[in-house]
């Protein structure tokens, strides 16, 4: 055998170079190092891993949660259900600040919005259903509907929501339509597309010179480049319109008044729950012939509802409530004048108990 004086000299450093950098040499490197590696080099390069699937797996849970209208304060509970019951790699889902948690809804909701304009601004036409709310905080707010037509279908979803008061001193006309004009230049949404305009009935919304469609008519004619006279349907809740039609008509009648006074000093009778309360419970599970415990006894018993002229059909829901229990209600008031002398419950049964109020009711 013959041997040559300088070793390798039909060594190829082009070889290594190639080996070295091939994905077959990296993978192997990788995994040795990693079997030599700590038990934290492990969990970091496990959640590098995973931090994808763990991302679309936790935004799943908090839409879940929003769609099913549950406190986003249960959103780290569910997390952590998830986790003990399947899901292991949701222990590697970190965001979960108060912050980072309104951050994933804000988001969430950014990307469902603009799906529906999407769908809204695809169609030919759109109509807008708004109404003027207060939230807990007395804040004066634009809810906003858009309705569209889509795979021959009428869909209507939710737009926005606005503070009226962030940029105006009062909740006008004039503020509601700068909120919509904003929202619609927002979405790209075109004037010419807006077909119509549903509210419930206020004046603010249906005045003939200074309301909010005839207003829109306006923004929209400016926003048109043709000549064509812009067609904007204008409806509101027929609801909201029956309840004032027969507010109005109840003040007609002179009577119907002393029947709506008689119906809110019951209600105030037993609004607090107390011993007439209880003992208006007591005397319907006499009257229904029920033997039962304390806690069916607090879900079967029914309460007084309240009249109230601002909130719609609530009369027709306090007449309704005294017809199904009106034997009851005689009862109790003539318990509660023989046994602790009260001189309202008295009143209210010398007036409840007669024809006239019978026939009215």
């Amino acid at each position: 055998m013959k041997f040559v004086n300088a070793p390798a000299t039909r060594y190829r450093k082009a070889a290594i170079s190639e080996h070295s950098n091939s994905e077959e040499h990296k993978q192997s490197a990788s995994k040795e190092l990693l079997q030599r590696a700590s038990w934290l080099q492990k969990e970091i390069d496990k959640n590098a891993e995973v931090v994808d699937e763990v991302l679309v797996q936790a935004f799943a849970a908090f839409y879940f949660l929003a769609k099913q209208e549950i406190s986003n304060l249960k959103v780290l509970l569910l997390l952590d259900f998830l986790t003990c019951f399947g899901i292991q790699d949701m222990k590697y889902f970190t965001h979960r600040s108060e912050r980072c948690r309104q951050e994933i809804f804000l988001a969430i909701g950014q990307v469902l919005k603009g799906q529906v304009v999407e769908a809204a601004a695809n169609g030919r036409y759109f109509s807008l259903l708004c109404d003027e709310v207060s939230d807990i905080a007395v804040t004066e707010q634009l809810v906003t509907f858009v309705q569209y037509i889509s795979d021959a279908q009428v869909h209507t979803k939710f737009l926005s929501v606005q503070n009226l008061l962030e940029h105006h001193s009062n909740a006008n006309a004039d503020a509601i339509v700068d909120m919509i004009t904003q929202e619609l230049d927002e979405d790209n949404l075109e004037w010419a597309s807006l077909a119509g305009l549903a509210s419930d009935g206020a004046s603010v919304f249906t005045g003939s010179k200074n309301g909010v469609g005839v207003k829109l008519k306006k923004k929209k004619e400016e926003h048109m480049n043709d000549r064509r006279t812009p067609i904007m349907q204008q409806l509101w809740r027929v609801c909201h319109h029956l309840a004032l039609a027969c507010s109005s008509a109840n003040d007609t009648v002179k009577y119907i008044s002393v029947v709506e006074t008689n119906l809110r000093q019951l209600w105030s009778l037993f609004e607090n729950p107390n011993k007439k309360t209880s003992l208006y419970a007591k005397v319907q599970m006499n009257l229904d012939s029920l033997d039962v415990s304390e806690n069916t006894r607090k879900a079967v018993s029914r309460k007084i509802q309240k009249a109230c002229r601002t909130r719609w059909l609530s009369l027709g829901k306090a007449v309704k409530s005294l017809k199904q229990d009106y034997p009851a209600v005689l009862a109790t008031l003539k318990l509660l004048d023989d046994d602790h002398h009260d001189a309202a419950a008295k009143g209210l049964f010398m007036r409840l108990n007669t024809f006239k109020f019978v026939a009215a009711i």
